[in-house]
């Protein structure tokens, strides 16, 4: 399963017309929510490759709450934007408190 993950993955990312089916198709779960993670993911990033915002938002909103992922919460902010969405400023505040966290380690470590 997870090989065709990343084939659908690759795909959508050479093709947003492909993405945007790949993404429709993974919005459904799988038997027992088999892999449910993972295709989550894999819907939020086809529905953005789609570069279709309505389809992300949805994505988005079935994938909620979201694991602290750096990707998905760049991709909530853009698709929010970009439909005018009234959670945008939270979600801004969430990507800066996750990124403010997300220092490597040692970096504050003075020389």
């Amino acid at each position: 399963m997870q090989r065709a993950m990343t084939s659908a993955l690759e795909v959508g990312a050479k093709d947003p017309a492909r993405a945007g089916r790949l993404a429709r198709a993974l919005s459904r779960p799988f038997a027992v929510e088999a892999f449910r993670e993972q295709r989550l993911r894999a819907h939020v990033v086809l529905a953005h490759g789609a570069r279709d915002a309505k389809l992300c938002v949805e994505a988005l909103d079935a994938a909620a709450p979201l694991p602290m992922d750096r990707t998905l919460y760049e991709t909530r902010v853009l698709c929010y934007r970009a439909t005018k969405d009234p959670r945008l400023a939270d979600a801004e505040v969430d990507l800066g408190l996750l990124l403010s966290f997300s220092r490597p380690f040692g970096a504050d470590i003075e020389r």
